[in-house]
């Protein structure tokens, strides 16, 4: 059973705690944010059977994951991703590299909601015309369309990778 308690990365920095299912799913890249900077964190995961009971507590909204800094709650995925991409210098030096690698995540985030609904079908048969479709059709545009989103920042000259990559890359 996990505790309560909270990590902190050091006695004056914030303190965080990613509370999300046991599972990889919509808290893995944050996860991997935490682990690359080196930054600690509670690592906070909950269980199908307990999430009924936990939820008032951990997600006031129903919903996860939620990141906690400093016992201040804050839900969405996206949100979250987005927080500590900047808090920990992996969302560019600038709006314009922030924007260039939001395109990037949202164009991943696209495939991954057709990905979403294919997983949510539970009739066999229309799943399998379903992933046929994507394999044919959706996937490979949409890896098109990633494709060259990722040449254009390789390419660009204001677009640096020098110190930290782009959050994007814990998507991919």
């Amino acid at each position: 059973m996990h505790s309560l308690r909270l990590i902190s990365s050091s006695s004056t920095g914030p303190i965080y705690r990613l509370i999300y299912f046991n599972l990889k799913g919509r808290a893995e890249t944050s996860r991997m944010m935490f682990k690359v900077a080196g930054v600690e964190f509670e690592d906070f995961r909950i269980d199908q059977k307990r999430w009924q009971n936990l939820t008032p507590v951990v997600a006031p909204q129903g919903i996860l994951p939620v990141l906690e800094v400093n016992g201040k709650k804050l839900p969405q995925s996206g949100a979250i991703n987005r927080y500590i991409a900047r808090e920990l210098g992996f969302y560019g030096c600038n709006n314009w590299e922030a924007s260039r690698i939001d395109a990037v995540v949202e164009t991943i985030g696209d495939c991954l909601h057709d990905l979403d609904i294919w997983w949510m079908i539970r009739d066999l048969d229309v799943r399998n015309k379903l992933q046929k479709h994507h394999e044919g059709k959706l996937i490979p545009k949409a890896l098109a369309r990633l494709d060259q989103l990722l040449e254009e920042n390789m390419k660009a000259e204001d677009f640096l990778w020098v110190t930290r990559f782009p959050w994007q890359t814990f998507m991919l």
